[in-house]
């Protein structure tokens, strides 16, 4: 569970039907209202989201070698980068939003890449 940098919401995976973001508001310190973000599809696996200050970044079941946006203020997703292999395991992102770890998997080992998004 990650709450946003105003500490108005608090965002988290539940892997109930496969890894699906949810978004409660927090008043008082006491959270609420649970709603699915359905700008954000399912997900790659529960690690495969970072929450920043102005939106999440994910990749999704779908697009496993794809790392994408979901901005907070507009509601909409973007891609960012497109990677060769599938994006698994988490991800990071710096907080100035200028790069992103990405581990990487294939058949016989695992890689971390550092990547710059497209802005």
């Amino acid at each position: 569970m990650q709450p946003t940098q105003d500490g108005k919401f608090c965002d988290y995976v539940i892997s109930d039907n496969g890894p699906k973001v949810f978004r409660e508001t927090v008043n008082n310190d006491q959270r609420e209202g649970r709603e699915a973000v359905e700008a954000i599809p399912l997900l790659a696996d529960t690690f495969s989201i970072f929450v920043a200050r102005k939106g999440i970044y994910f990749v999704s079941a779908a697009q496993p070698t794809v790392l994408e946006y979901f901005d907070f203020a507009t509601h909409k997703t973007k891609i960012l980068v497109k990677m060769d292999k599938g994006i698994l395991g988490g991800i990071w992102v710096s907080s100035d939003d200028r790069y992103a770890l990405l581990p990487q998997s294939s058949d016989s080992h695992q890689d971390i890449m550092l990547a710059e998004p497209k802005r």
